[in-house]
């Protein structure tokens, strides 16, 4: 922090610290927090890594006093299930809503990589209904050439970041995107198919247009070098179609096709690249 050491406004006080450089850990005796030199909360013992490798524990908390959610106060705690799999909850109070509880599963390996997140406050004491936020990220390697994705986030209603978002940016989220997507390789070729949709988040004193869906978007595109003579050329080839939905407006399908073929040319200190 900015607080001067010679008068810091908070620290850790302990009886004892341990330091095992085997296990890379240190335990502390009796620990408390104090502030301006008085005892604020008395934590007891605790344990910690000291090679910045991952634990199982209570991780920073995060408190604050607003007129619109009240107190609002956050104790993350962190599963260090696998060395390839962890797990975070969020059990948090906010002082006019309720308890939320949240969480956050993370795996990866060599074939895949995801995470997902969940956020559910039952029962908001304003608004009386369940509220909630989902999240998943997940991608899947089937070869060294093929991989599908998904990525999505949904939310239980219009005003969900503006009563939980954290910053005035975090509240102004309105268009959230989820899609699909499938990439790969043949001969040369690398191919694609997405499928993309959103949830808006209307609001009626200014309402916006949904942004038109993917129903899919499909793309092709080749890179080959060749020689001819003593020259040597490059050559791109690009095709892509996609088809556009939307609620309330015209529907159709694009069809955009590029090609080009480039070869370097140097004259002495100038090299010029025609495509």
């Amino acid at each position: 922090t900015t607080c001067s050491f010679e008068r810091p406004a908070w620290e850790l006080r302990s009886s004892s610290i341990l330091v095992d450089d085997i296990r890379s850990v240190a335990e502390t005796k009796n620990t408390s927090l104090y502030w301006n030199n008085s005892e604020l909360i008395p934590l007891g013992d605790i344990s910690f890594s000291i090679s910045g490798k991952r634990k199982t524990g209570f991780l920073a908390p995060t408190f604050s006093v607003n007129s619109k959610l009240g107190l609002d106060l956050t104790m993350p705690y962190y599963f260090n299930i696998a060395q390839n799999r962890d797990l975070t909850l969020y059990p948090r109070i906010v002082g006019r809503r309720g308890f939320q509880v949240g969480a956050d599963l993370r795996f990866l390996s060599q074939k895949f990589a995801s995470e997902f997140g969940l956020q559910v406050l039952p029962s908001d004491q304003i608004s009386g209904e369940d509220r909630w936020l989902t999240k998943a990220n997940f991608n899947y390697y089937f070869s060294s050439t093929k991989s599908i994705g998904i990525n999505a986030l949904r939310v239980s209603d219009n005003d969900y970041f503006a009563d939980f978002g954290a910053s005035v940016l975090a509240a102004s989220q309105r268009i959230l995107p989820a899609s699909l997507q499938f990439n790969g390789l043949k001969s040369g070729w690398s191919y694609k198919a997405i499928f993309q949709g959103y949830q808006v988040l209307q609001d009626p004193g200014a309402p916006i247009l949904p942004p038109y869906e993917w129903s899919p978007k499909l793309g092709f595109s080749k890179e080959k070098s060749f020689d001819l003579g003593v020259y040597n050329f490059d050559s791109f080839t690009s095709v892509e179609a996609t088809h556009f939905t939307h609620p309330s407006m015209a529907e159709g399908t694009r069809f955009v096709g590029l090609s080009n073929i480039s070869t370097p040319f140097q004259l002495g200190g100038i090299k010029l690249e025609p495509t």
